[in-house]
Formats: structure tokens, sequence, C-alpha cells
């Protein structure tokens, strides 16, 4: 009986209590109470809050609505606004001791996420710190951690969040259309959310651990869709560690899905996908250990890239890759031809600096060894590779088009009338990183041949790309050249060939020189431009060409535009090449044609001056051809080279044109030809860069000694005859 009336006397005082609360809360008006509640809110997040009108409904549950809420933004202007923001309490359960709210809804609010450029973000609180007086003697000590809070549902809509970067200048619009939730001491916590992120969908699901469980190694359940990726992650976490230990999986459709958070895709890339990621992650504090975590990239054409990821990511990077690719060719990387690949390397350095080392790829027939290097410290990030590759064979180029149908008319190709292209130059991407570049490949093999002993050695700082080294062996001689580009136009190149072979080199090049010799080649130039035609257009410095004894076909001389009649008296099908040597300089886009020599069996073409405009490919030469033969010398007219580089001209020089029909008519008519000059080594002297020697004069004939039988009308047979022979 005393238990029965000891529960009713409890029973009493409690509802007194609640009474008097009630009461208390009938004579309250929390408007009266608005600026202490902002102060004490505002020193508890660290900055101003605003209350627009308060209002409160009684009863057992009062409900309190605060409207018109303000939060500043420590960089200036708000962080926060929220129309309606309610709270629905549960006296009863304050007095028992365990502390429940029944519902806390939010309506209707703005939130701003910022990172500034120091990379705070202005979420992280800072408080004042509590004077010393406060700490007084005598003053109640802590009783303990609070009860755990009851929260039976927390629910948000239309709520618009807006995540920025200022570092990147990235910027992410999320709206949660709706979001629901409930805490309950000792079980999960339900979690359910829908919106868009970018105005992609959003829609997760799952359970967290509670605030009481966070202590504990706690269940960790949730799916679902962020900017149309799905992602999934089970396992526990313990936040207090904070360690936790899930399963993660990741598949994002294409690459494009990736746009939605900020991430800049190139366009040929954006269709690549479905991405996944999968695996285990066990983190403690703030070091992570991944295991097994594959990240794999599907192509077209049944392309995969995968990649497996094991070891540590904290302040310090360590991890271990696995890669594989499969029909690498097919995807947009650039890559070359080799089938199925594999590779190792160990990812090494902190979040800001990497370093891929310990690299090493295989293929069919071939391996790459090496390193390459990542540094993002600075405004422009630095990248640096060095490789070393065995072997490279690229495929063999596409079969040209077939010819139309007989009968059908092909359609006529536009003729350009400058061949020198505008096309502009890629300077901004000089300043956009720096790099480091060093590669050596041991042989490149392509449909026309293969070059051995290729190095490039470059170097690109502050907007300025300098090739150190770049050489390589081929067409049985070797190529090295150097050269500089700014980011301001500024180009200086040299180019130094010798001993190659133009057969080979145009199979290489996939075009037909119908030279049989070897060449050399030396280029010095210096030009300034923001497009190719500009650049042309100012070049100083000079470049040569020089070829040796060798076979060339006549398919070239007819391609020069010659007259008929010189055609006529060249008609072999080959013909031996002396030497064909072309020496220029250059002057602000001006060519000025120094040697130019072409020596043939039969003759020599010597060239008398010329230029050639680069500013608008004007040319003006002039050449005059010579032979020992009589009678080639006197068919052979001087020519004028004249027109533009896309349209040149050939002709024969005005009266000496004349001149040579009239030789070849007497020729013809029986006169005997007028003695010649012994031609001199015009290729000896141009082969070895000495000056041209001059012309000499005629020989004097030597008198007669007795009367010549007069001579018989040659045949044109017999003429042709005498002019081709040696």
């Amino acid at each position: 009986m005393r238990t029965k009336h000891l529960l009713i006397a409890v029973g009493a005082i409690a509802a007194g209590v609640v009474a008097a609360a009630a009461i208390l809360l009938a004579t309250l008006d929390p408007n009266d109470h608005r600026a202490e509640i902002e102060a004490r809110l505002g020193a508890a997040i660290g900055r101003p809050v605003t209350l627009g009108p308060l209002d409160l409904k009684l009863g057992l549950t009062p409900r309190l609505v605060a409207r018109d809420i303000s939060v500043a933004n420590p960089g200036g202007g708000e962080m926060a606004r929220v129309g309606e923001l309610g709270i629905v309490l549960d006296l009863w359960s304050l007095v028992a001791g365990r502390p429940r709210i029944e519902a806390v809804t939010v309506a209707r609010a703005a939130v701003l996420l910022e990172v500034d450029a120091q990379g705070r973000g202005n979420w992280q609180i800072t408080r004042a710190p509590a004077p010393a007086a406060a700490a007084q003697a005598g003053s109640p000590s802590p009783a303990g951690p609070p009860r755990p809070i009851q929260l039976d549902r927390l629910s948000l809509s239309e709520v618009a969040i807006t995540y920025r970067d200022l570092r990147s200048q990235l910027t992410v619009p999320i709206v949660i259309a709706s979001a629901t939730t409930a805490i309950t001491p000792g079980q999960a916590t339900p979690l359910e959310i829908t919106g868009t992120v970018a105005g992609r969908a959003l829609q997760l699901k799952g359970s967290l651990p509670s605030l009481d469980q966070l202590g504990t190694a706690a269940p960790l359940q949730l799916g679902g869709v962020i900017a149309g990726i799905d992602v999934a992650a089970t396992g526990t976490v313990t936040a207090t560690e904070p360690s936790g230990d899930a399963r993660v999986a990741i598949t994002i459709p294409t690459l494009a899905a990736l746009s939605a958070l900020g991430i800049a895709v190139p366009p040929d890339l954006a269709t690549l996908g479905p991405a996944k990621i999968g695996g285990r992650i066990v983190a403690s504090g703030t070091t992570a250990r991944v295991e097994a975590l594959v990240i794999s990239l599907a192509g077209p054409e049944g392309a995969e890239l995968a990649v497996t990821v094991t070891g540590t990511i904290s302040t310090a990077i360590d991890l271990a890759l696995q890669a594989t690719v499969r029909k690498g060719e097919q995807f947009p990387f650039g890559l070359p031809a080799l089938g199925d690949w594999a590779g190792t390397g160990r990812l090494t350095g902190s979040p800001q600096v990497l370093a891929l080392n310990q690299l090493a790829l295989t293929a069919a027939g071939t391996s790459v060894t090496g390193a390459l290097g990542l540094d993002t410290r600075a405004a422009r990030p630095a990248v640096s590779a060095t490789l070393a590759i065995d072997r490279i064979t690229l495929p063999a180029p596409a079969a040209p088009a077939a010819a139309p149908a007989r009968g059908a008319a092909a359609p006529a190709a536009p003729v350009a009338d400058r061949v020198i292209p505008a096309t502009p130059l890629p300077l901004a991407g000089l300043m956009a990183l720096d790099a480091k570049l060093n590669v050596t490949l041991g042989q490149l093999v392509t449909g026309g041949g293969e070059v051995r002993d290729i190095a490039l050695a470059l170097d690109l700082a502050n907007g300025v790309l300098q090739v150190s080294r770049a050489n390589a062996a081929l067409a049985g001689g070797k190529v090295a050249a150097t050269g500089r580009l700014t980011s301001g136009g500024a180009l200086q190149i040299g180019v130094q060939g010798d001993d190659l072979a133009l057969g080979p080199l145009g199979r290489l090049l996939a075009r037909d020189i119908p030279l049989t010799a070897t060449a050399a080649v030396r280029v010095a130039l210096t030009g300034q431009g923001h497009d190719v035609r500009a650049l042309a257009a100012s070049l100083d410095g000079s470049a040569s060409l020089v070829i040796g004894r060798g076979q060339v076909a006549m398919t070239m001389i007819r391609g020069l535009g010659l007259p008929q009649q010189v055609l006529g008296l060249l008609g072999q099908d080959i013909s031996e090449l002396r030497c064909l040597v072309l020496r220029t300089t250059a002057a602000d886009g001006i060519v000025t044609l120094g040697t130019v020599v072409a020596g043939l069996a039969p003759a020599v073409v010597v060239g008398q001056g010329g230029r050639i405009s680069l500013h608008d490919e004007r040319i003006e030469a002039r050449l005059v051809p010579r032979s020992a033969n009589p009678l080639l010398a006197t068919a052979l007219p001087p020519l004028t080279v004249s027109g533009t580089l896309a349209a040149p001209r050939v002709a024969p020089d005005g009266g000496a044109a004349v001149g040579a029909v009239t030789g070849i008519a007497n020729l013809l008519l029986g006169q005997p030809p007028a003695a010649v000059a012994p031609l001199p080594d015009y290729c000896g002297a141009a082969l070895a860069g000495q000056p041209l020697p001059a012309a000499a004069p005629p020989a004097a004939a030597p008198a007669p000694a007795a009367q010549p039988p007069a001579p018989r009308a040659p045949s044109l047979p017999g003429v042709l005859d005498q002019l081709f022979r040696r």
C-alpha cells in the first residue's frame, strides 16, 4: 500500500510540475526575449543571427515557430536564410528525464557553403574564448555527458544549397525537395533524401549511426543516386575516432555525369562509361587504408580500362597500382594499337605532390618503364615524365577512297589561294601548366618504315617551351632538332639532318618522292606570330637542302611546268641526278634564293637570283639552263618563275626563248651549232658550299685546214641523238 501511495504522490507532484510549466508558458511571449535568443544562438555558432517573428503555441506539446531566420556569412552577406523553422516539444519527457522532441521542420531555406581562397569553409565555427572569470570558485561542476535526445521526426523541404569554392571557381547547386530522418537513442538513424544536384537526380536512402552510437563501431548502410551517379556504402563507422570499415560501390553511367559535380570533362571523353569504383576502405583517424579498390572505365567497341589500388591515404599517400587495358586503341587517348596492356606502379606523395614511380607497362611487342609526377601547389600545375619505350607499332594508314564509278564526274576540289594556312598557334596552352619530359623510344614502326633511337627532351616553364633534344635515326640517316616557343608567339627552331635517303623518307611520310638519292637539311629560323601565316611572314634565318648524286624520275620534272619544247628534249623516264642544291636566307619574311643548282646528266640549271615573299607568297626567280652539249645549250632557254606558291608559273624568258627556237630551226636546216664554253663544275661548288663559278667564254674555233664538204641536212632522230649524247 505504501508503494501505491508513493506512486500516487509522485504522479501528483509530476502533474503539478507540468501544470506549473503550462501556466508559465501561458504567460510567456518569446518575442520579448528575441534579442537574448539571438545573442545566445550567435555565440553558439560564432556569427550573428537574426530572427523574425516568433510564434509559440501552448500545450503539453508546445510548438515554437520561427520565421525569417538569417545567419551571417563570415565573408559578408548571408550564409543561410530559413523561411520557417518549427519545433514541437514533449514537456512530459523533460519531467521524466528522457528529453524528446516530437518534430523539427525546416522549410524554404537557402544555404551557402563556401570555401575561401585560403581553403577555409564558412561552416567552420569559431567561438570567442570564455572569460576567465566564468570559472569561479563554488560554481557547479559539469554533471557528466548530456543525456541523449530523441527526435521523432526531422524534415526538410524546399532547401536550396549552393556549394562554392573560390579557389577553383567551382559552384554546385543542390536542391533538397524533401528529406526526413529520426533520432532514437541506441538505434540506427534512417535517412531519405530526394532532390537534384546541378539539375540531376538526387535520391538517397539508408541508415546512419545514432548520436549515442558514434563512440562504437555502428552499422552504416546508404545507397541511391547522386547527380545521376549510383552510389552504395555498407559497413561500420565510429565517429569519435573517427574510424570506419566500409565497402563502397559507385557507378557513373558516363563521364559526362561528372560535370554536374563541377568536374570538367573534355567532349571526346564525355561519352565513355560506365565507370565503376568498388572495394573496401578502412579508416582510422586521418588515415584510410584501401584494399583492392577497383576503378574501371568502359570504352567503345569493348574497350576497358581497370586499375586496382591497394595502400594508405593520409597526409602522405602510398598506393600500389595494377592496371589492365583491353583494346586501348579504341579509347580517345591516342594510345597505339598494341592490343592488351598490363602495368604496375607505385603512387606516393601528398594530395598536392604526387609521384608515380616504378612504372612498368607491357604489351605485345613492347614495354615502357619510367616515372610520372604531378605538382599542384603553384597556380600552374607542373607535370613531369621520364619514360623509356622499347617499340611502338603504328597502324597502317587507311586505304585511299575508291575512284568514282566510270562515267561519274568527280567533284572539283577547291583551289586554295594560299599555301601557308592561317592556323592559330596553341599559345594559350603554354600557360596552362609547366612540364618536363624526357622520352626515349627504341623503335617506331609505321606502315612506311621505321624510325630508331628517338630521344625527346622538353621543358615548359612560365609559358616558354624549350625543346633541348629531338633526335632520331631514320631513312638511313640522322635528324637532330632544337626549338623554343613562347606564349607571346616567339619561335626559334634549328634542324640538322644528314644522309637521309629520300625514297625511304618518302615512304615514312606517306609521300611519293621521285628521287633516289640522299639529302642533307639545315634549318636555323626565328620568327614571331600568333598563327602560322603571321609567323612565316616574320621569319629570319637560313635554310638549305643539299642532295647529291642519284636518279630522278621524269615525272617530277614534268610537274615543274616547264615549256613543252624543253620537256620534249628531256623525254626519258629516268634521268641521272648529279646534284640538287638550294640555299636560302630569310629576313622579315622575305626568302632570298642564294644558291640554286639542279644538275641532270644532259644539263644543269643554275639560279640567277630570286626571292619568295612569305607575306603574299609571290615568287620572282630566274633559272638558266646550261649544258656542254651544243645542241642542248642552243635549245634550252632561260626560264622565269613567277606567280605564287599555290599557282607557280614557269615560262621561257622572252627573247631568249625566240633565240632557242631559232637555234633549233637552224639545226634542223643543217646549220652547225655554235661552239659553247666548257661547262663549269656547278655541282661540285654547290655541294661544297662554295661560290658558283662564272660561265667561261666560248672556246675559239680552230682555223680549218681545208674547206669541209657541205653538210647533209640532219634528220630529226639524228638531232635528238646528239642532244642526249654525253
